[in-house]
């Protein structure tokens, strides 16, 4: 049962004002999102529930902190499906973008727990991009396995080796020409959503 008064009604907005989040109230519920979403089906084998149309639902009717809270919110794997089938232009995968980033300022003021480590996987491949201008895997791996090494071993045994054997993991960063460019487009991202986040404050 939802209760009014333990809901945000300007959750939606707070939503919309993300990049990404703008289309979030054309959405009717008519399901065609999770129709075809391939994580529904692979929720469905191994045993947990994924429905974008009801975190879309969830958003509007302003069940903030539930919906922050769901670890589910990581699962889409931006593959937009969605996107190309939804007949209100609703783009789910850019509404989960920016649900994430209103859910990594929560819990940087200790609101919420994010038990998903897709942030930091985010975070740690960016960062590669921003250094080098392109992706520096061996780079990736140790930024993200941090103070991790037996788990970076176990999860990398078998790919890890067939990939580096195979030449696609760089033992050295072989980085692009006119880099800095990219850092400043990283640079002007932050500014964007320094001042969102600030704007998010004041509301």
């Amino acid at each position: 049962m939802i209760k009014a008064w333990e809901t945000d009604p300007n959750f939606k907005y707070e939503i919309m004002r993300e990049p990404g989040g703008e289309h979030l109230l054309s959405c009717y519920q008519c399901s065609t999102c999770t129709l075809g979403c391939p994580i529904v089906e692979v929720g469905k084998e191994l045993g947990f529930e994924y429905n974008p149309r009801k975190v879309i639902q969830m958003s509007i009717l302003g069940l903030r902190k539930e919906v922050l809270s769901r670890p589910e919110i990581w699962f889409c794997a931006s593959c937009q499906i969605c996107y190309e089938w939804c007949p209100q232009d609703v783009r789910f995968s850019e509404v989960m973008g920016a649900i994430h980033r209103i859910a990594e300022r929560e819990a940087e003021k200790g609101n919420i727990k994010i038990e998903s480590r897709r942030p930091d996987f985010e975070h740690a491949f960016l960062n590669q991009v921003r250094k080098y201008g392109r992706q520096y895997e061996a780079g990736l791996m140790r930024e993200f396995y941090k103070g991790r090494l037996l788990q970076m071993i176990k999860d990398y045994r078998k790919m890890g080796t067939a990939l580096f054997l195979k030449g696609k993991v760089a033992l050295f960063p072989d980085k692009i020409k006119n880099a800095e460019e990219v850092a400043r487009i990283f640079e002007r991202v932050e500014e964007e959503e320094k001042k969102i986040a600030e704007e998010a404050g004041k509301a």
